[in-house]
Formats: C-alpha cells, sequence, structure tokens
C-alpha cells in the first residue's frame, strides 16, 4: 500500500509537467507514422482518459491518433519507447566512438616504433594519455551532475575526434605525445554513458544495460583490430584518420538522436499516463514499461552516497586496470617474440578474444552476476585474470609451437573471462552506491581509477619488460590477486550495509504497526467504555432505579462489583470477572427457580 501510495504521489507530481512532454512526443511519435499515411500538423489537445476496454486493430502498421500516440489496441514495437530509443542512441554513440580507438590498438607499437620509439616509449605515451583521461573524469563527471549529461558527451565526442586527427598527422614522437594528451583530455565517453544510463533506468535493471557497453566494446574490438591492421598495410597513419572520421558520425548521431535523460523520463511518464489510460482495468502489466521499483530496488537508492564503498570499490579497480595496462605494452612485443606475430596476427588475437567476451557477455553474465552478486562477480574476474596473467608469463617454455600456441589460448581465454566479469561489474555496482544528484561523480570512479592504473601500469611494466619478459606478467597477476580480495571486501562491507538497511526498514515498520495497534486499541476501549455507559443506563432505567437519587448507593454497588486482585489472593482481573459472572448467572438461576416454584 505505501508503495502504490509513493507511485501515485509521483504521478501527481509528474502531471505538471506531463502536456509539455506529451507535445514533445507527438513530435517524436510522427517520426514512426505509417508511410501510407501522409503527415499532417495535429492540433494540441487535452488528454481524454478513456476507461473502455480498447478494441484490438488488425493492421499490424502504427497509426497515431490526434493526440500523437499510437491508437489504442495497435501492436507497437518495444523499440518505439522514448527509453529505448535512448538507449540505442547511446549504444550508437559509444560503438562508433569505441570503433575508432580499436583501429588504432594494433598498430600503436609500430606506429611509435617508426617515429623512434622503443617499449619504454610506448609505456609513457599510454600513461600521458591516462593522466589526461584521469583528469577528464574529475572535471566531466561534476560538470555532467551540473550541466546535464548530453552537453559533456557532445564535448568528449568532438575532442576525440580532433585528438584522433592530431594523432594521425603528427610527425615526431613528442608532436604524438601532446596529440594524445589532448586525446585523452576528452576520454569520458563512456563514464557518461553509463551516468545516462543510470539516469533513465532502475538498480535491478543497470546491470543488464550497463553490461551492453561492454558488449558493444567487444564487437568493436572484434572487428577493429583487424580492420585497423588492414589499413595499417596501406600507410600506418591510416587507422587514425579512419578513427577522426567515425569519431564525427558518432558526434552527429550525438547531437540529431541524442536527448537529455530529463526529457526521456517526461516523455516515460506522459506515455506512462496514455497507457494507462487505455489499458483496461483488469490489465496489470504493461508491455512499453518497466515496472516500478520493487522493495528491495528501493533499498538499492541510498539517499546518500556510500563514499566508502566507492573508495573501496576504486580500489580494486585501479589494481585491476594496473594488471591488464601489461597487455596495452608488453602483449604485442611478447607475441612477437614468442611467435613472431606482427600487427596483422596480432589484430586477429584481438578479435578472437573479442569473440570470446562478447559470447560470455551476452550469454552468462547476467546469470553470473544475478546467482553471484556483482563483487563476488568482479572478484571471479579478478581470479580468472590472475591464472591468465601467470600463465602468459609461461608460455615460452613449451618446446612446440603448437603446444605453446594452445597454452597462449587457454591462457588468453581466462584473462579474458576474468577481464570481462571485472569490468562488467564496477559501473552496475557503483551506480547502487550514489545518490541521484552525486550520480555523474561516482561513476566518474571507474573512468578515473582506470586511467590512474594505465598511469601507473605501462611505465612500470615498460621497465619490467626491458629487465625480465616474464617478470612483467607475474607482476600483473600479483595486481590482479590483490583485486579480488579488494572486491572481496567490498561485498561483505555491503552485505552488512544492506542488513543495517534493511533493520532499520523494520524496526521502523515494527514502530508503526505498535503504534498504529496502540492508537486502535485505546480507540475500542473508549467505544467499549461508551457502549457499557448506554448498557448500564438501559439496565438502570428498565429495572425502575432512580439514577439521580441512588447515585452514591449504584457507586458503592459499582466499587464493589469490581474489587482489586490484589485484595482477592492475587487473582487476575479475568479470573475475578469470570467468577462474577458465574456467580450473577448461579444468583439469576436461583431466583428463576424460586419465582417458578411460587408462581406454581
Amino acid at each position: 500500500a505505501n508503495h502504490v501510495m509513493e507511485t501515485l504521489g509521483a504521478a501527481e507530481r509528474e502531471a505538471a509537467v506531463a502536456e509539455a512532454a506529451v507535445r514533445a512526443a507527438r513530435k517524436r511519435a510522427e517520426k514512426f507514422a505509417s508511410p501510407s499515411q501522409p503527415r499532417q500538423r495535429t492540433v494540441p489537445t487535452p488528454i481524454v482518459v478513456n476507461i473502455a476496454p480498447p478494441v484490438l486493430a488488425k493492421e499490424p502498421s502504427i497509426k497515431p491518433t490526434q493526440d500523437g500516440f499510437p491508437a489504442k489496441g495497435v501492436a507497437t514495437p518495444r523499440i518505439y519507447a522514448p527509453r529505448d530509443r535512448a538507449l540505442l542512441c547511446v549504444y550508437t554513440t559509444v560503438a562508433i566512438d569505441m570503433l575508432g580507438s580499436a583501429l588504432t590498438v594494433p598498430v600503436m607499437p609500430f606506429f611509435v616504433e617508426s617515429l623512434g620509439g622503443d617499449a619504454s616509449s610506448l609505456g609513457i605515451l599510454f600513461s600521458t594519455f591516462a593522466i589526461a583521461q584521469m583528469a577528464a573524469g574529475l572535471w566531466m563527471g561534476a560538470a555532467s551532475d551540473r550541466l546535464g549529461r548530453r552537453p559533456i558527451l557532445l564535448v568528449s565526442l568532438f575532442g576525440s575526434a580532433i585528438g584522433m586527427l592530431g594523432s594521425g598527422l603528427a610527425p615526431t614522437y613528442d608532436r604524438l605525445l601532446a596529440w594524445r594528451f589532448f586525446l585523452g583530455s576528452f576520454s569520458g565517453t563512456s563514464s557518461t554513458a553509463n551516468a545516462y544510463i543510470a539516469d533513465i533506468t532502475n538498480p535491478s535493471e543497470r546491470p543488464r544495460l550497463m553490461s551492453w557497453i561492454g558488449v558493444v566494446a567487444s564487437l568493436c574490438f572484434m572487428f577493429g583490430p583487424g580492420v585497423g591492421a588492414g589499413l595499417s598495410e596501406l600507410d600506418v597513419r591510416a587507422p587514425f584518420y579512419a578513427g577522426s572520421i567515425i569519431g564525427f558520425a558518432a558526434l552527429g548521431v550525438a547531437y540529431f538522436y541524442l536527448p537529455p535523460p530529463e526529457v526521456i523520463v517526461q516523455e516515460e511518464a506522459a506515455m506512462a499516463l496514455h497507457h494507462l489510460a487505455s489499458k483496461p482495468l483488469s490489465s496489470s502489466k504493461d508491455e512499453h514499461h518497466p515496472p516500478p521499483p520493487s522493495r528491495r530496488e528501493s533499498m538499492l537508492v541510498p539517499e546518500k552516497t556510500s563514499w566508502r564503498l566507492v573508495t573501496l570499490v576504486g580500489v580494486g579497480s585501479l589494481l585491476t586496470t594496473t594488471a591488464s595496462s601489461s597487455l596495452m605494452v608488453c602483449q604485442a612485443l611478447w607475441l612477437q617474440e614468442v611467435f613472431n606475430f606482427r600487427s596483422l596476427q596480432f589484430g586477429f588475437v584481438m578479435m578472437a578474444t573479442s569473440v570470446v567476451g562478447l559470447s560470455l557477455r551476452t550469454l552468462a553474465f547476467d546469470y553470473i552476476q544475478r546467482s553471484m552478486g556483482l563483487m563476488r562477480c568482479a572478484a571471479l574476474g579478478a581470479v580468472l585474470s590472475f591464472f591468465g596473467y601467470f600463465g602468459y608469463s609461461l608460455i615460452h617454455l613449451p618446446p612446440t609451437f603448437a603446444t605453446r600456441l594452445a597454452f597462449f589460448a587457454v591462457c588468453a581465454v581466462a584473462g579474458t573471462c576474468g577481464m570481462i566479469l571485472t569490468s562488467g561489474s564496477i559501473s552496475p555496482f557503483l551506480s547502487r552506491l550514489a545518490a541521484k544528484d552525486t550520480m555523474g561523480r561516482v561513476m566518474s570512479v571507474a573512468s578515473i581509477t582506470s586511467s590512474a592504473g594505465r598511469v601507473i601500469g605501462p611505465p612500470l611494466y615498460g621497465r619490467l619488460y626491458m629487465i625480465n619478459h616474464p617478470l612483467t606478467y607475474r607482476v600483473a597477476a600479483t595486481f590482479a590477486g590483490t583485486a579480488a580480495f579488494a572486491y572481496l571486501a567490498t561485498a561483505a562491507a555491503y552485505a552488512r550495509r544492506l542488513k543495517r538497511l534493511l533493520a532499520k526498514e523494520e524496526g521502523m515498520a515494527e514502530a508503526m504497526l505498535a503504534e498504529t495497534a496502540g492508537e486502535g486499541a485505546a480507540q475500542r476501549e473508549e467505544e467499549t467504555i461508551r457502549a457499557l455507559q448506554d448498557l448500564l443506563r438501559v439496565i438502570l432505567l428498565d429495572r425502575g432505579y432512580g439514577i439521580a437519587a441512588n447515585r452514591l448507593q449504584l457507586a458503592a454497588i459499582l466499587e464493589n462489583a469490581f474489587p482489586f486482585p490484589e485484595s482477592n489472593d492475587g487473582c487476575a482481573p479475568d479470573k475475578l470477572l469470570e467468577e462474577a459472572v458465574h456467580h450473577s448467572a448461579s444468583h439469576h438461576h436461583h431466583v428463576y427457580t424460586i419465582t417458578g416454584r411460587m408462581g406454581n
């Protein structure tokens, strides 16, 4: 009942903005009109609530009514919902942006080498990018909370496209270093997209919907490195030019098709009112809108941000990214030494690992995180990463090429699955720790800590690789194992937090019930006393007692009729009442018997 009242209260608060949202929704609905119907400019009319059950139409096409919404009973596709259109646009924007980055990954070590750099120079390049990305996360999160998600996302896409073009035009290593710093300063697309998703979804939906960002990344890194490696055969700078063009395409998609999250929420509220008005009363399931948050989901939306848990998750993310940065710096060089792989072969290795990651995200990740919990899922991923990194340090030991390749494949699968489980759990879990007014800053923690890990890792691994190649991956395995302990500690602390919230909520419910029960008992006592007063008055008048004249005598009779328990050997009041009733019944029976005999 409380949940229903809260839902009705929220609907009443949104009613003031519903009319404006309806007007915006009408314009958007015209895009989905049937091609056979000419588009007409509709005159704004008020929403008429019709409770009658709709009649199902036979035509599958969408025919907007005068208010701009589809006709009642017409089966509309799920993608018609404003939230789904926004999610599709977010995924498309992130996909295009990541595809541009994926093109340059396999050629970056060889591009640096062509400019006179070595493994240490490559590590410095990655660290420079990560430092700028970490600084971007510090201001982009707070700016998105104040200015909105959409403006910050547009700025990030524009800066990424310009930075990619400048990187391709860099004539020297120093210029490339400067352009990579510029590119990193605008690399906030993923964190802003996750904050956008958190604004328009319920907590229980976020792991699944945010994991699609990872699916998009897997798809991009499935095809992007191979395409980039192929373009590098023409020119080593070609992948950067292609990445810049793709970045401007992502900017165009976001600018023309991605509305602010506030508009999506208003349109969803307006469409919810329309569907509630057009559905029959017996229907309880809405196919176009997600169900209202449950009691547990309401507990997952905190009033205050738990910064202690956010910090603990950030430490785990820092350790995880520090471990994974070993792959950015050393994997291409290590595979070249062990298997004599060049950029083309390395690109296909990245495609294969992306296929594994995509399969895990789409087929098993949602089930695993629901069964284990987000932080335990991240801990499992860190453990798998530990075995993967440690195995990388041993791939040169098998005697034959086939056994080395098979052992590397096993390690690559373990490491890829570990990275997928960990990276897919951090952002959804952070969204559960953030209050609404700090969502952007909390979601940027994942980006900041990831950038910090890429600041620490590349120079460290570049130096370690020059000293001892296998030592690089053993250090990475140590970081991954430590991250597993951090995630387990976070899971335990979060479980204690939920337990305290549940106990507090149950205590408040019990206090409310006790207060309600106390008020009800007092009310029943008052009603009983009034009823006894009325009954006593009827008895006295019916039997001819003068109430005013015999007031003192009647008071004495009532006083003696209800003695104190202490004066009767500690008998309970209920027992005394039972004895009085029994004595009264026996007395009346005796009087009735004598009266009957006298009559006879």
